[in-house]
């Protein structure tokens, strides 16, 4: 719920507007309408998040209103941090946007220690298959396997990804590799601060709505051209916390800790968004989880002030 005394000074504005806009001229109370309705709705971003930033695990956050274009929340938002797998956003953009065959075949270096959700050497699968891979079980060897996939001359998938940030304003993102593991263990590879990877992942979702809704799912299949069904599992452990969910990545390393992204869809048709960073790997769902409710109840608010103040 949104802070008691921010309830009370919501319901107190619009007794004020109810006031004037029967007791005054009508040209009096256009204007004090006007500046009511604007000093209000600032106050109501301003404080919708009072309180919240106290209970969170996460180094970094940041609550993004996409329709109406306001930051409701942000803690260290600007920080630069340890990306994990959320690397895999601009993996699976760059890899869409370069030219393909229709099926790639699995080569033995792109089976990694970890990542494995088995792929065997020779399959074939679409780039298709291999992004929701990337995106819903966060697979080091999809990812890897995506990045061969392009038709690349004379310069390299990463530089792509780097140059690809700047195109995009993301300046604050830096990749070294195409999954985000770490090297010698604590090292990342991939860095970025939540404002950018969180815009990184609204703008994937509108280029791409129907690949991201795959993230919204428990489960999904892939199939290759010569091999069996392969059942993914989502690793976003808490879906059934956000019923409105566009898309979501999940991240961890033990440089980074707990990552997460996520962008919904309000009932009254709002477009918002989440990006946690430096969590736990149990918290960071947590974390988003009360930045959801909070955003939530948040829009409601906001929204019944507009239509108030539209009177």
């Amino acid at each position: 719920m949104l802070p008691s005394k921010l309830l009370v000074s919501i319901i107190c504005i619009l007794a004020i507007l109810g006031f004037v806009a029967i007791s005054s001229t009508k040209e009096y109370t256009a204007g004090v309408i006007v500046a009511a309705c604007t000093d209000a709705k600032q106050y109501l971003i301003d404080h919708a998040f009072d309180g919240v930033g106290e209970s969170l695990e996460a180094r970094s956050v940041i609550v993004y209103d996409f329709t109406h274009k306001n930051m409701l929340y942000g803690k260290n938002e600007s920080e630069v941090l340890p990306l994990a797998s959320l690397t895999k956003l601009m993996t699976v953009r760059v890899a869409l946007e370069q030219e393909s065959k229709p099926y790639y075949t699995i080569k033995d270096e792109d089976l990694l220690p970890l990542g494995d959700i088995g792929m065997q050497i020779g399959q074939q699968y679409t780039q298709q298959d291999l992004a929701v891979a990337s995106l819903v079980a966060s697979s080091n060897d999809a990812a890897v396997a995506l990045s061969h996939s392009a038709s690349l001359e004379n310069v390299s998938f990463i530089s792509l990804m780097n140059t690809r940030a700047k195109r995009l304003g993301l300046s604050s993102l830096s990749f070294e590799g195409v999954t985000g593991l770490d090297t010698a263990q604590t090292t990342p590879t991939a860095v970025g601060n939540a404002k950018d990877i969180l815009k990184l992942l609204y703008t994937n979702y509108t280029d791409y709505p129907a690949l991201h809704a795959h993230t919204k799912l428990k489960t999904a299949e892939i199939a290759p051209a010569n091999g069996p069904i392969l059942t993914l599992e989502n690793t976003n452990d808490a879906l059934s916390a956000y019923p409105l969910l566009l898309a979501g990545k999940t991240g961890y390393t033990l440089s980074a800790g707990g990552n997460l992204a996520i962008v919904w869809k309000t009932k009254t048709g709002s477009h918002m968004g989440v990006a946690v960073l430096g969590s736990s790997q149990d918290d960071r769902f947590t974390d988003a989880e009360k930045l959801y409710r909070q955003a939530n109840t948040f829009i409601e608010s906001f929204e019944t002030l507009t239509a108030s103040c539209a009177l």
